[in-house]
């Protein structure tokens, strides 16, 4: 397979549809943030966040009358603190992960709701221009509700640590 092409199942209803990067054409995860909007709730754990063309997305989702959380790495190389400021003061919710032995936050994986639907993505990919360009990345989208639910429970997990910080 070509991983410029990615591949994806032919129903977009079925568990699950897998996207290689560097690729050509649209960036499937753009696309589904454009889909994100009203009502909606979007969770991210991204370890490196550092694409202003994903943060301006996210910005939107909350001008379109959505709710966006985001929790990322405390490295101001991985995430940067004019990213961070540019987030929260749009009305983006966002945390950084700083463990007193500086081990990494390296979770890579987003929690969408919108009109009772639930998908989740993960993957190896990055919020970043290294990531969206260069790298060898793999991102998945997926339906399913037990994974769903497993990325719901890390999600609360990661925040109940102490080192978490808003």
């Amino acid at each position: 397979a070509n991983p410029f092409l990615g591949l994806a199942s032919r129903d977009r209803s079925t568990a699950g549809q897998a996207f290689f990067f560097p690729r050509r054409g649209g960036n499937p995860l753009d696309q589904r943030l454009a889909e994100v909007g009203t009502g909606s709730r979007l969770r991210i754990a991204a370890s490196h966040l550092s694409d202003r063309r994903t943060a301006h997305l996210l910005v939107r989702i909350v001008e379109r009358g959505g709710s966006v959380e985001v929790l990322t790495h405390h490295t101001f190389r991985r995430t940067p603190e004019p990213l961070v400021q540019f987030l929260r003061s749009s009305g983006v919710r966002t945390w950084r992960y700083e463990h007193p032995e500086e081990l990494p936050m390296h979770a890579k994986f987003i929690l969408a709701e919108q009109g009772g639907r639930r998908w989740s993505a993960f993957g190896s990919y990055n919020l970043s221009r290294t990531s969206r360009w260069l790298n060898q990345e793999l991102l998945m989208f997926s339906d399913d509700e037990q994974l769903w639910a497993a990325f719901d429970r890390r999600w609360g997990e990661i925040l109940a640590e102490p080192w978490v910080k808003e």
